[in-house]
């Protein structure tokens, strides 16, 4: 994406450079300043242009660029209003705008009440700043730095009442020295640091400064002036502060100040004004004071937070957690460029170890709700009805804007319908309950899927592979050859968990999800809805997450996520005291008392390798216990035991693992279970008995369809080619007896393209209806790959490389779908086909 920015040139500034990473280019201010821009944006051709607070200049670009989106940013009624510009003047300017983005819903409301018409235009986006920029004052270094910086300005045992903006009246300077004699009076320590100048760059003093400065003369040991400090140095000044004080007028538009102190963990007091309490929540991140109530009601929050350094520190801390510098800002991102940009950096900042306070705008902006509902449209389970008698496709009818207000609306005041309960029988001949919710709580939860998924990934233990993007059950198994052949780890710790679905506690997993870092109460209360929807003949269910919910499989990861970690804990990133490397680390602990241990996990089946006996059956009992007391889950002890791999095979994921010698180390042995085993000779005799009793493309296809999905599932195994050889043996008497009289069975002659891109021609097999049927025995295995825990797709690297390995099969399918003639379907059908 090529972005840039274009401003005007400023004292000491250079003409070009770069902004995080995007081009600036400052232009001479002056009657050459359009004419030079207008140039280099016809040469360069956006596609959007964006203008900030400046309507004049947005109408001017829109004239000379009427191809070119142009959107107008306003960070303030200032330029839209008399006696800068006429009502009228800005309805004819706001016209030509293809959209208006403002930084705060009173700013919307202030604009629309004098143009209704502009409703559906303006979108709104709260204004951020970077964390990465503000250092909170809670840890002993940062107090440190603090107390360094204050004896470095002679105010050490100082308490700093800051200011940091504009001085003009709207920003109320003025009150804040009216409040100095009461706050003197209980607190002759303080002192009020005014940070700014009337313009921004510009340190003329105007005749309001002038006012401040002769103001504040009675109180020069208390009061200190400083210029202009530009944005990248700000930062600093805001670790001096104890309190940060924002006294605007009635019509602050927003107030970044409040923003930046909160990032930077300052407790804030301002004024109830404008769009202020949008970002202020009062007596949670900060005081908020009505205008007609200064200066003493400023003076009383003032002294009142003064005088307790904890009340200061728990107010800080819950500002910086509101994640207003990242989190708020994303529905700007969504509205131009989709949900991804928005979810790389939700990952980043869940690996940053920072809380989300702010996610239910981001589940409920447009382009979260349309995202949820491709997702679901391409679901095979769209069509699926609840209990409600709704699918995917009733709500195809809708409108974009009624779809999505029906959406929030639902959400306003969330009430999830009946689940509808079904059973799906199980390998073992049992049925397995499931639980299918209306079509509108699917969406809901695919909202909340797609927004929690990039904050849980980064928490997740990087061994856990089910329901997890780009992970797979090969890679769970994979790891097991890694910790049998290179760690020699062959004593394995298999734990069966009774009814994991059934039995997750509710308020634990609600607990876990506050722990991850998930802070917005309202997306808590809905998913905890979600957990308590009544089930169809069963009722309110009082534990579990009910199997065939969306969001099902992200809360199961959730509640053994804890699992996880603890075992990591106990050896694999068990902190020492001293520095390691990982090698001498090891061989450190090994000189311990520590159990040795590493956990693979792939949804609820998870095994532990040992290295011996007696640590194997510490870590039995131990997570035993753990699940027990921590998880509120239960263990089956006819399914759970301790496996010595040299001696008998653990079973996993389907496979069958065992250690074997060779020379001086053994080495994993992987076979398809003999469970596995039986249930792929069930259905073969069901798909066979299907294709005698009626030989049809349908039929075949089922054929072919399972035994490549079997070869493409079980081609991991070591011993793989030697299990189908002796299943396609046991099943062969039977497969003649049913398919002689309707097939031939020989070698391939003239095999077809989709034939030979998987199998050889040198296996018989049977031709029905003139077609091949899939061989059972034809496959040869392949090596696994251990997961690249750099893979995620909320990273740019990480994605670029995915589609790079895509592309060519990608290019080669769709080559040869063009060149195949498909001569009695439809036009919709071959474009369908393509697309």
């Amino acid at each position: 994406m090529d972005v840039r920015i274009f401003g005007v040139l400023g004292k000491g500034l250079p003409s070009k450079d770069a902004i995080n990473g995007v081009p600036c280019y400052r232009l001479p201010s002056g009657a050459n300043y359009y004419p030079s821009l207008l140039r280099r944006l016809q040469k360069w051709r956006p596609d959007i242009i964006e203008v900030h607070n400046r309507p004049l200049l947005a109408q001017r670009l829109k004239m000379h660029l009427p191809d070119v989106k142009t959107v107008l940013n306003l960070h303030s009624n200032t330029f839209v209003t008399p006696p800068y510009m006429s009502e009228q003047r800005f309805g004819n300017i706001a016209r030509w705008m293809d959209g208006i983005v403002v930084n705060s819903r009173f700013l919307l409301e202030d604009i629309t009440t004098r143009h209704p018409w502009l409703s559906d235009k303006i979108t709104i986006n709260h204004l951020g700043v970077s964390l990465e920029h503000f250092t909170p004052p809670f840890s002993p270094a940062a107090k440190a730095l603090k107390e360094a910086r204050l004896a470095q300005h002679g105010w050490s045992g100082r308490r700093i009442l800051l200011f940091a903006g504009r001085l003009i009246p709207d920003k109320g300077v003025h009150h804040l020295i009216e409040t100095l004699p009461q706050i003197i009076d209980k607190h002759p320590d303080v002192l009020l640091l005014i940070i700014g100048s009337a313009a921004y760059g510009s340190d003329r003093e105007t005749a309001y400064v002038r006012e401040l400065k002769r103001a504040a003369r009675p109180y020069q040991q208390w009061v200190c002036f400083r210029p202009f400090v530009p944005y990248p140095a700000i930062a600093d000044w805001y670790t001096l502060a104890d309190i940060v004080a924002v006294p605007s007028a009635p019509r602050e538009a927003f107030g970044l100040v409040n923003v930046e102190a909160m990032a930077a963990g300052v407790p804030v007091i301002a004024s109830s004004a404008g769009g202020i309490p949008e970002i202020v929540e009062n007596g949670v991140t900060g005081y908020l004071v009505q205008s007609d109530d200064f200066p003493t009601g400023l003076a009383e929050q003032i002294n009142n937070l003064l005088q307790d350094e904890n009340l200061r520190r728990q107010i800080g801390m819950a500002g910086r957690e509101t994640e207003l510098s990242t989190i708020i800002t994303y529905l700007r991102y969504a509205e131009y460029y989709g949900m991804q940009s928005i979810f790389d950096t939700l990952y980043l900042k869940s690996k940053e170890g920072c809380s989300f306070n702010r996610l239910y705008e981001l589940i409920t902006s447009d382009n979260n709700i349309l995202l949820a509902y491709r997702m679901i449209k391409s679901n095979k389970g769209s069509k699926t009805q609840g209990t409600d008698q709704f699918s995917i496709d009733d709500f195809n009818s809708y409108s974009q804007d009624e779809f999505i207000n029906t959406i929030r609306k639902t959400l306003d005041h969330y009430k999830p319908k009946l689940v509808r309960r079904v059973f799906i029988p199980k390998p073992n001949g049992d049925k397995r309950p499931l639980g299918i919710p209306s079509m509108l709580d699917r969406l809901i939860q695919q909202m909340v899927k797609q927004v929690l998924e990039p904050i849980c990934e980064a928490k997740f233990y990087k061994h856990s592979y089910g329901f997890r993007p780009l992970r797979s059950t090969h890679h769970a198994k994979s790891r097991c050859d890694t910790l049998i052949n290179n760690a020699q780890l062959h004593f394995v710790v298999d734990i069966d968990i009774k009814g994991f679905f059934d039995n997750v506690n509710h308020t634990l997993l609600l607990k876990q999800l506050w722990n991850i870092g998930i802070k917005d109460r309202r997306v808590l209360a809905i998913i905890g809805k979600m957990l308590k929807a009544p089930i169809e003949k069963e009722g309110i269910p009082r534990k579990g997450t009910p199997q065939g919910g969306i969001l099902s499989p992200l809360l199961s990861n959730i509640v053994l996520n804890d699992l996880d970690h603890w075992v990591a804990g106990q050896w694999e990133n068990f902190k020492t005291k001293h520095p390691y490397t990982q090698r001498n680390k090891y061989a450190a602990l090994k000189r311990t008392k520590l159990k040795e241990g590493f956990i693979v996990r792939y949804a609820d089946d998870f095994k532990i390798f040992a290295r011996t006996s007696q640590d194997a059956y510490k870590w039995y009992h131990a997570v035993k216990q753990y699940l027990k007391e921590r998880l509120k889950l239960d263990v089956s002890p006819e399914k759970s035991m301790v496996i010595n791999l040299r001696k008998k095979s653990s079973n996993f994921l389907g496979f069958k693992f065992k250690a074997v010698p060779k020379g001086k180390k053994h080495v994993a042995h992987s076979f398809i279970s003999d469970k596995k085993k039986d249930q792929i000779k069930k259905r073969i005799n069901k798909l066979i008995t299907e294709i005698k009793l009626s030989p049809t493309p349908k039929t075949i296809s089922q054929w072919n369809s399972f035994v490549l999905g079997l070869h493409n599932y079980f081609k991991f195994a070591s011993h793989v080619s030697m299990d189908f050889q002796e299943i396609a043996f046991r099943k062969s008497r039977f497969m003649f007896n049913r398919l002689k009289s309707i097939s031939r069975y020989g070698r391939p002659k003239r095999p077809p393209p989709t034939y030979s891109k998987f199998y050889k021609n040198n296996n018989k097999t049977w031709e029905v209806a003139g077609t091949l049927l899939f061989p059972l025995q034809d496959i040869s295995k392949s090596k696994p790959l251990n997961f690249s825990q750099e893979s995620t797709p909320y990273n740019a690297e990480a994605r670029e490389s995915i589609h790079v390995n895509l592309k060519f099969h990608v290019q080669v399918e769709l080559s040869k779908l063009i060149r195949s003639d498909v001569w009695d379907r439809t036009l919709e059908y071959s474009d369908n086909r393509l697309s």
